[in-house]
């Protein structure tokens, strides 16, 4: 008699069990896509704050190279206009007065990478064995201009200090016989600001550690004041320059920055031919294609022309990333989302064992 009056609320709690049950397996999906919806969120967000953060702490570092390299290169022209003022602070500038500026300065202990301050004579060509003639007077038996040929104009080496043994290779050559350096003299003639030239090999280059290099002008005109082109060409004395070897100059500038960054430099436009500088000498050219987590290209105008500088992030700086905390966030939102699943989705069984009749 108590299993008849049991009966139907023992039916009803199968009916109701069976319904959740249902709904349950309902609810169990909508439970899973919406924590690994919440999972999803939680992933990209921490990688989204990862990756701008370690952009910024890039971008941070980049902008202290590229500024300290602006910096420098200001400097460099200023210690040029110092030798500049030589020559407009009196009516000549002996060759003693000359190497007692240079060695008061000590490039080679405060300028790293310029391998001396000189000035280039420019010389007509109806001047030039007068002028050969003078210089040998000076004690320089074997003094010449060259490379040798018949021009219309010709610069000449006459002073570099230090006047060493690299620096005296370069006594009497003629810049202007040259089209990439005579290109830079011309625009710091005419524009009356410091040029510099393309990437070069120095003439100053005698061992076998050969490096890309570069030349600092300053044009160094009469006093008469006069300024049209014609005129200029006419009161032009000469130059005052820098040549600079790039690798000893970006090292000495910003070695110590370049640790967990690569950087490569390119002259005017990349290609192999115009890179002047890496920071990674084994891989002295960027497979652009390479895997990286960050890299960035940034123009630098130096003194009228543009060096396109590459950088790229070292597995050192990549070190520094906690790369793995977005995926901890991914797996422990996959399993949470997977016991969630499994408890909703089992929620009918247990009722139905709960309410089970004796």
């Amino acid at each position: 008699m108590a299993y008849e009056v049991n009966k139907p609320f023992e039916q009803a709690v199968r009916t109701l069990s069976s319904a959740l049950f249902k709904r349950g397996i309902i609810v169990a999906w909508l439970t899973l896509i919406i924590t690994l919806s919440i999972t999803a969120y939680a992933w990209y967000f921490t990688k989204k704050n990862l990756d701008e953060g370690a952009s910024e702490r890039f971008n941070f570092q980049i902008q202290d190279i590229s500024y300290t390299i602006k910096e420098r290169m200001e400097t460099y022209e200023q210690v040029l206009r110092g030798a500049q003022g030589l020559f407009y602070a009196s009516n000549e500038v002996t060759r003693d007065d000359w190497r007692e500026y240079v060695n008061t300065i000590k490039i080679d202990e405060n300028y790293p990478g310029i391998l001396g301050i000189g000035f280039s004579r420019m010389i007509k060509k109806e001047e030039l064995t007068k002028h050969i003639e003078e210089i040998r007077k000076e004690g320089f038996t074997d003094y010449r201009v060259w490379p040798e040929g018949e021009r219309n104009l010709y610069t000449s080496v006459l002073y570099l200090e230090p006047f060493n043994e690299r620096n005296k290779r370069a006594f009497g050559y003629d810049m202007f016989s040259d089209p990439v350096r005579r290109k830079a003299m011309n625009s710091a003639k005419d524009n009356r600001r410091a040029a510099i030239s393309g990437k070069i090999t120095l003439v100053q280059e005698i061992d076998e550690n050969i490096q890309p290099g570069f030349i600092m002008y300053i044009s160094l005109f009469k006093k008469s004041g006069r300024n049209t082109p014609e005129e200029r060409n006419e009161e032009l004395i000469g130059y005052v320059y820098g040549p600079f070897r790039m690798n000893d100059l970006i090292n000495g500038i910003i070695g110590d920055l370049l640790n967990n960054i690569k950087l490569e430099i390119y002259d005017d436009h990349i290609s192999k031919e115009n890179l002047m500088f890496s920071s990674n000498s084994n891989d002295s050219l960027s497979k652009f294609g390479e895997r990286s987590y960050l890299q960035k290209f940034k123009s630098l105008n130096i003194n009228g022309r543009d060096w396109i500088l590459h950088y790229t992030s070292l597995p050192g700086f990549d070190a520094t990333i906690d790369r793995q905390k977005p995926l901890i966030v991914l797996i422990l939102g996959i399993v949470v989302s997977s016991l969630l699943f499994i408890v909703v989705r089992n929620f009918g069984n247990i009722f139905i064992t709960w309410f089970k009749p004796l």
